[in-house]
């Protein structure tokens, strides 16, 4: 019985990342603790944009909440055209300071 558990479960969470690769989006809403370094991609708007001296700091919104983003500059981020638009963020979930925020990988402009 023991055996048969253990198959089932790990069919189980074989189904689930593959059903994750097919959709492959998280809602906002959706991120929590127990994702904290998994890689995400999120769709939402860009709001709050903030440089420093080499980071783009900001949050995203989808329909219901927002999240942090941290993007640290490598590759091409055109800041006036992304500012209030729709994008797709790929990067790791991180806790900082009692939260949750992205770090961001790529942030892609998909208006």
């Amino acid at each position: 019985m023991f055996y048969l558990a253990l198959a089932c479960t790990i069919v189980g969470i074989i189904v689930l990342y593959f059903v994750s690769l097919v959709t492959g989006f998280v809602l906002v809403k959706d991120i929590n603790l127990d994702m904290i370094d998994s890689k995400v991609k999120v769709k939402g708007f860009l709001i709050d944009l903030n440089e420093k001296e080499n980071v783009f700091l900001f949050k995203l919104k989808d329909s219901n909440s927002t999240i942090d983003v941290v993007y640290f500059k490598s590759g091409y981020f055109n800041k006036e055209d992304s500012f209030s638009s729709y994008v797709e963020v790929r990067g790791l979930v991180k806790e900082w300071n009692n939260g949750l925020e992205i770090v961001a990988d790529e942030v892609l402009n998909i208006n």
